[in-house]
């Protein structure tokens, strides 16, 4: 199992490196909704690809995603992840995703929290072509104000813990 995750990391980092690069250069600052809803659609399309359910909640000042996978063992497991932003918008335009001669990644939010976000899609990812479902359910909830914190937030998180 080890060594098919990491074998299939391995062929789709390239491919890692540009869903980085379009979710980074989406402006979602937080109190951004319109923003925070486009990453979630780029998450959405990236976990229904991958099995899963989606379901959006909103707010006036956000979007938010709750994405379930199916399995077949007796375990729950909740990650958690946020693609809102401390960057106003225009930001991504002013500074777009790249990618320095150190393999070192920049733009708006690539590290907090936009790479993890990614990566989580990607182990999901690896799970799957490896064949592991030994899981009753992953959840995977992108907060859409984890920069400033909300009720709405706050309930979520609650509910799926």
């Amino acid at each position: 199992m080890r060594e098919a995750v990491k074998k299939y990391i391995a062929e789709h980092y390239e491919d890692y490196v540009k869903d980085l690069e379009a979710l980074t250069n989406i402006d979602s600052g937080n109190g951004d909704r319109e923003g925070t809803e486009a990453a979630n659609k780029f998450v959405a399309e990236k976990m229904t690809a991958i099995g899963a359910t989606t379901e959006f909640r909103y707010n006036d000042r956000a979007c938010h995603l709750i994405s379930r996978l199916k399995g077949t063992g007796k375990y729950t497991i909740l990650l958690v992840a946020h693609v809102d932003t401390v960057f106003k918008k225009g930001e991504a335009a002013r500074r777009p995703f790249r990618v320095d001669e150190n393999n070192f990644a920049w733009g708006p939010g690539v590290g907090d929290d936009k790479a993890t976000v990614v990566e989580v899609i990607y182990g999901l990812e690896a799970l799957k072509a490896a064949g592991f479902d030994n899981f009753k359910e992953i959840i995977y909830y992108t907060n859409g104000e984890e920069e400033g914190g909300s009720k709405t937030a706050e309930d979520i998180v609650a509910e799926l813990s």
